[in-house]
């Protein structure tokens, strides 16, 4: 049963979102990463229900009363740890709110988008630590829809990973206002209804079909296919999410042609970012390789200034070349990612494995 609606479906009822919440944690196995958007009360109410209804997984419950800055360490810290199938993660919201400010571009809510917060950085940066290290954890954040939207904008590797967003209702933003987590464009289909990966790919795969035939009934600029692109890249990274690596490659491919036709360079730069993570995931290194350097230097090309999106595409490269014994090679990228990031645990720790490969 699919959770999306359109302007002619009927919204799904609690119950079913619940069911579909209670499927996708009961048929998890291992590491994963799922949003639940309710409010407080009624996040107390569904975790109780999922202990009942899961007897078999070992839950546990995580509740952040203030700000924090590393949640890795929280989580390492916590006794019987190993013993853990699901862990919800409440508060996490609290380390966003020094950060929010009135509304950019009329998104309508509060964001700063000239910094990204502590909290978002590091989950970013260790975001591979947290799927090696733990293992068999699937984490559950419960946040209000404001956070939601933070860590889609401001944390998009991170969430990339995910299983989409779980919305048991209406939720007040941090403006005060109801706030949905994504607000799409008229022309767009409410892709802010998609709730699980399967899901974003028949929001994108319906968006897509409508970009196109509006493409052929208009006699649109070539400059103006970049919605195609946009949805081809989406789908691209909705079924990286899944582990669908030949899939994911295929809509990345075609995103990226699109969006070098048209010239949208920075389309380009995150598209072959992202399918250089695929092809490394299926152990195409040479490929994964080729595909970080081209985006790198369409980074330096634009002479943009994000340090965490070139930290983390140059670690990324570094583990591509340490998987095929260029341990050199590997360290320098690390090297140059400690001197943008110099707090980045992701680098030093791969940092760290390549100098003991070398006997260092």
């Amino acid at each position: 049963m699919s959770l999306a609606n359109s302007s002619n479906d009927t919204p799904p009822s609690r119950e079913e979102i619940y069911q579909a919440f209670l499927r996708s944690l009961k048929r998890r196995r291992g590491f994963g990463i799922v949003f639940m958007q309710c409010p407080p009360a009624e996040a107390k109410r569904i975790i109780g229900r999922v202990h009942q209804d899961l007897p078999q997984k070992q839950i546990a419950t995580l509740t952040l009363t203030e700000p924090i800055d590393n949640l890795y360490d929280r989580v390492k810290n916590i006794l019987d740890r190993d013993q853990l199938s699901i862990l919800f993660i409440q508060g996490l919201e609290k380390s966003l709110e020094a950060y929010i400010k009135p509304g950019y571009r009329g998104d309508g809510d509060y964001y700063n988008l000239d910094t990204v917060p502590t909290i978002l950085s590091h989950l970013n940066q260790r975001r591979e630590l947290f799927r090696d290290h733990f293992k068999t954890l699937c984490f559950v954040f419960v946040l209000p829809a404001f956070a939601i939207k933070y860590f889609i904008r401001r944390a998009p590797d991170f969430y990339d990973w995910s299983a989409g967003v779980f919305e048991f209702s209406v939720d007040i933003g941090a403006n005060g206002f109801s706030d949905n987590v994504i607000q799409p464009g008229q022309d767009q289909i409410n892709v802010g209804s998609a709730r699980t990966a399967d899901e974003k790919i028949d929001y994108f795969q319906q968006a897509l079909q409508r970009q196109r035939e509006i493409g052929n009934r208009v006699a649109w600029p070539t400059a103006n296919r970049k919605g195609e692109a946009d949805c081809l890249s989406s789908l691209g990274n909705a079924y990286r999410s899944l582990g669908q690596y030949r899939e994911a490659i295929n809509y990345l491919q075609q995103g990226l042609q699109i969006q070098h036709e048209i010239g949208d360079r920075y389309g380009e730069l995150t598209s072959l970012s992202s399918l250089g993570g695929a092809l490394y995931c299926l152990k195409q290194y040479e490929h994964s390789i080729a595909s970080y350097d081209k985006a790198i230097q369409i980074y330096q090309e634009l002479g943009l200034d994000q340090a965490t999106l070139l930290s983390q595409m140059l670690i990324n490269r570094g583990n591509a070349l340490k998987s095929i014994g260029r341990l050199e090679e590997s360290i320098k990228n690390y090297n140059q990612a400690l001197a943008i990031e110099p707090n980045s645990d992701q680098a030093l720790v791969q940092c760290g494995d390549a100098l003991n490969q070398l006997g260092l």
